[in-house]
Parts: C-alpha cells; structure tokens; sequence
C-alpha cells in the first residue's frame, strides 16, 4: 500500500493569525497521520518584491510549510502572473524531489495553483474552491474552467458554489463546509458585554448595516477584530467602536468569551452568497449569541443563529440578544453540534472520496489512518 503525501496549496501564509480553513484542514490531515506539506501563496499580502528563487523549508512539524518567493498582490493582473508561477514550478519540483514526495495528492486553493502545479505528476488533484474568485478578478476568471477540468475532486464550500461550476463537471463537486477546531462551548461568565464581529473587514461587509448597528448601540462597545481591507470612515469615529487586529485561534476564542454577541454582517449580494463564514463556530465555541444577515449558509443553520432579513431585524436581534444568554440545555445542544462539525469529520469526508478516487485511477489501496 502506498503512503501519500498532502501538498495543500494555502490562501494564506501559514503563520497568519487569522486562520482559513486551508489551515484547518491540513492540520485536521496532519492529525489523522498523514504527512502534509503547505505551501504558502506566492503573493504577498505587503507587496514585497518579486522573488523566483528564494525558497524557505520549514520542516520540523507536520504540516511542513515551504516558502516560494513572493509577487506583490499589485500585480495579479498583469500578464506578467502567470509567467511568475510558471518560474515557480520547477523550484518547487526540485524541493519535492529532495524531500522524496513523489505523485503527491495536491489540494489547490486558488486557480493560480493550477500552473504552479502543472508540473508536478500529482497523484489525485483536488480543488478547493472556497470563493466566487471571477467575481472578484476577470483575470481569474478565466482560468476556472480549466482550474475545475484539472481537479479530480472539487471541493466545494457552500452548496451555491456549485451553481458556478459548468454542468459537466459537477459531477466532481464535494461540499466541505466550514468546520470548529473546538468540541465543546467555553465556559460562560456573566459579566460579559458587547457586540463582536471576528474576521477581515472587507468587501464582503454591509458596511451602511454595520454603521446602523455602531449608531444603534449607543453606549454599548463594538469590537471589529480583525485586519481591515475597507474604508471605515462610516465608523471609526463613534466612541464605542473599537478596532483590534487579528489574532490566533487560542487567543481569539479567549477574546471572544469577552462580548456576548457576535455578528455575521455579510451583504446579501453576490458578494456574500457563496461564503460559510468560520466565525460561526468561533461564536458558539465562545458562547456567544450570533446574529446574521439572510446570506444561505446562515438561513441553514439558524438552529444556533438569529437570522435578520433586513437592517432593522438585525439591530433588533442584537439589542435582544445583548440581554440573553445561553441556557445550560443550549449549551449541551451545542456541544452535541459542535462534536458533530469538527474538522475532523469534514477531512474524512474528504478522505472517503480521496480513497475512492485512487482505487479507480490506480487500483492501489488508499491507506486508511
């Protein structure tokens, strides 16, 4: 039997504070025994210069993380990209041969993968499609349909991705949704306030909603952590709001038992439609009431949530949900649904379609952990 190797293209650096499920997973992986390699993106997030050949290994702890240089997130759509991931590949192919990783399973997060990969014989290819990404850039755009007829499995995290994927190719989609690192709810103190929105604060947030709701709250503190990629002139000067930047998933949930609610303010738009926010476990780890804008994955899941379907709903949900708590049976419900959402039980979801794929490509059993 054949012992594979995960090389999961990350959407962040893996030291970046404000985790992404493509940390999760490969630590999920990792856990469950397998060997997994991440690769950090080659564009910075600072917009450093550009770099062909640098190379850093860091392969003390499972998963490992290797460094390909960097191309400033400006130039994402010049031509000159893809040229820059092209140059990439044989560097990276040299480091896997020196790590002994032959036909890796290669998990890509973004379809700018695809040519980083390209050269890599991977044993199965799985793309993790986390996003609208056309959306976002046209240049991207362009290379979904060959980013999707390149993957094995396409792994979907929101059943309305789907709906993005040409018809013939659905066939290969898996839904993963977003998953808790936690298994139990912390524990909960009264002397608990406010309101708190964990996450990056972007395009994706109704920012005239988040404004409303500043206004709303009077006296009452509105804690954004998280790092910020918008203008937050609405906001940043009302006196009870409070800006902290990102930090780890330890000392989030630690921060977060602080406030008593937490809030989801996604659009409702093309913007916000596709996304499963992971903030949603964060909150209910933290035992925290959480309050959301209609966007689907939420409408799903509003056993644990209030779910406004408008500004004024929303505020209201919240000024409610300043004065509650969860009840000790709300708390054991959590649990239960938190225990049944771990990381864990989405990777072997993941595994089952890996080991299926492989048994049909190869005919060589997939070993179980």
């Amino acid at each position: 039997m054949i012992q594979h190797t995960f090389l999961y293209f990350g959407i962040k650096d893996w030291d970046y504070p404000l985790k992404s499920r493509t940390h999760f997973i490969s630590a999920a992986l990792a856990r469950l025994g397998w060997r997994v390699i991440y690769v950090n993106p080659l564009w910075s997030p600072s917009g450093g210069p550009p770099s062909r050949t640098s190379l850093r290994v860091r392969l003390q702890s499972n998963p490992a993380v290797i460094q390909l240089g960097n191309i400033p997130r400006e130039s994402l759509s010049s031509p000159l990209t893809a040229r820059n991931y092209l140059d990439a590949g044989p560097v990276l192919c040299r480091v896997l041969k020196e790590l002994n990783v032959l036909n890796p399973i290669v998990v890509l997060s973004q379809p700018y993968d695809t040519l980083l990969s390209s050269r890599l014989d991977p044993a199965l290819t799985i793309c993790d499609y986390m996003d609208d990404y056309g959306g976002y850039f046209p240049i991207i755009a362009r290379l979904l349909d060959s980013y999707f007829e390149a993957a094995d499995v396409i792994m979907c995290v929101s059943s309305a991705l789907v709906s993005l994927i040409r018809p013939a190719l659905r066939s290969k989609t898996l839904i993963v949704r977003s998953a808790t690192h936690l298994r139990s709810v912390r524990s909960c103190s009264e002397s608990r306030s406010g309101v708190v929105f964990a996450g990056a604060l972007n395009e994706r947030i109704d920012m005239p909603l988040l404004s409303s709701l500043a206004l709303a709250l009077g006296d009452v503190p509105l804690t954004l952590l998280g790092p910020i990629q918008i203008s937050l002139r609405e906001i940043d000067h009302l006196s009870n709001v409070r800006i902290a930047p990102p930090v780890g998933p330890t000392a989030l949930i630690r921060k977060l038992t602080r406030h008593r609610v937490g809030i989801i303010p996604f659009a409702t738009n093309k913007m916000g439609q596709y996304c499963d926010p992971l903030k949603y476990f964060d909150y209910l780890c933290a035992g925290l009431e959480v309050v959301s804008t209609s966007i689907p994955s939420m409408v799903q899941d509003r056993r644990h949530c209030l779910v406004a379907t408008s500004a004024v709903e929303f505020i209201n949900h919240v000024l409610r949900a300043l004065k509650s708590s969860p009840t000790p049976a709300d708390i054991q419900d959590r649990n239960s649904f938190l225990r049944q959402n771990t990381w864990e039980v989405r990777t072997n979801a993941l595994l089952e379609r890996i080991r299926h794929h492989l048994a049909i490509k190869s005919h060589v059993p997939f070993r179980s952990k």
